[in-house]
């Protein structure tokens, strides 16, 4: 304490002293003064209470805890599960679809072409022909033997057909046989207006006075078969005759 009271005798301490105080003052005196007022022109901020809402947060519900397997337990049952998990069945294999075809325009199927009506066929533009050797199998005796593979076995050559004549026709009964049998693709052979064979069946296949004969309209021709001239809706039969004709209605005298 005497050495305290020694340094405040001192010039020294008065010094401190006093700027102390003065020190002291100006802060007293700056606390002390009141708050400026806001002016009209320059407002003060305005301060907006606030609430702050309080969030509870639910406690953490204790979990049981999971005893940790062995290493060899686990290993075990990760091997089984993934053993299990494979699937053995081979992968299907992928559908192949078509390449679609794209186009600038639209596929339009093409019209149906007309069908032309059928011409109706009558007798006035037809005439009927056939070819037979049916009266061979009445001879078979005279026949020749070799000509078997030939022969049909209903005498038929060529059934009775319709035969379309062409307009203002003059074809003869010749010309209607060769014109007939080149269409069909039948055998035929002649000279002038004899006819010595027709499908391979030539005269004297079946006796003496056996070959082929030309009848119209149920009659006999006595004369060549060039000598007549086509009627529409005439029956024209070529026949094998074994009798000089009578075996199919000929009256030669």
């Amino acid at each position: 304490m005497q050495k305290l009271r020694a340094f405040l005798r001192t010039g020294k301490a008065k010094i401190i002293i006093a700027a102390l105080c003065v020190a002291g003052a100006l802060a007293a005196g700056f606390i002390m003064q009141p708050a400026p007022k806001p002016s009209a022109e320059f407002p003060g901020p305005t301060l907006t209470p606030t609430m702050t809402a309080v969030v509870e947060t639910p406690e953490p519900t204790p979990t049981a805890a999971v005893p940790l397997q062995p290493t060899e337990t686990f290993a075990a049952t990760h091997t089984a599960t993934n053993t299990s998990a494979i699937n053995t069945t081979p992968p299907a294999a992928p559908l192949s679809m078509p390449p679609l075809l794209v186009t600038d325009k639209p596929t339009v199927p093409p019209a149906p072409k007309p069908t032309p009506s059928p011409t109706p066929v009558s007798n006035a533009s037809t005439c009927r022909f056939t070819i037979r050797c049916d009266t061979i199998f009445n001879n078979m005796s005279m026949f020749n033997k070799k000509k078997l593979p030939v022969l049909p076995a209903d005498g038929v050559i060529l059934a009775e057909t319709r035969v379309l004549l062409t307009e203002n026709s003059k074809e003869n009964a010749l010309d209607l046989l060769k014109r007939i049998t080149r269409e069909n693709k039948i055998h035929m052979d002649f000279t002038g207006d004899y006819i010595s064979g027709i499908g391979n069946l030539y005269e004297f296949d079946c006796g003496p006075i056996s070959g082929w004969i030309c009848r119209v309209n149920g009659m006999v021709l006595s004369y060549g078969s060039s000598g007549y001239t086509v009627q529409p809706g005439d029956l024209i039969e070529w026949l094998y005759t074994c009798d000089l004709g009578r075996d199919v209605g000929a009256d030669f005298k």
